[in-house]
């Protein structure tokens, strides 16, 4: 990702977009979100991700199996296929322990 600078020289100070980013423990960068403005559901996945899942509940990390970052909008959106693939296993489920619960 490329950050757009741009120097004023009447302060002597370089400007630039506002962003947050978030580390992972070892420091490397995991996510990049522009803005002024974040989604607290955004950072929540953002931070549980960075973690490496030593932080958030089971719940979370579950939301994480459907949910997925896009880069190109910045924000975490449905994983359908992924989605889709859980659903199929769960009715699959569901249809084998009715059938063999008889």
């Amino acid at each position: 990702m490329r950050v757009q600078l741009f120097y004023d020289p009447k302060t002597d100070q370089f400007g630039h977009a506002s962003a947050i980013m978030l580390l992972t423990p070892d420091g490397r960068l995991s996510r990049y979100f522009q803005g002024i403005e974040y989604s607290s559901n955004d950072l929540r996945l953002g931070l549980i991700e960075a973690s490496g899942g030593k932080i958030g509940s089971k719940t979370d990390q579950l939301l994480l199996l459907c949910y997925q970052y896009d880069p190109s909008t910045g924000r975490y959106g449905l994983a359908i296929m992924r989605a889709v693939r859980i659903g199929g296993v769960l009715t699959l489920l569901a249809l084998g322990s009715f059938i063999f619960s008889r």
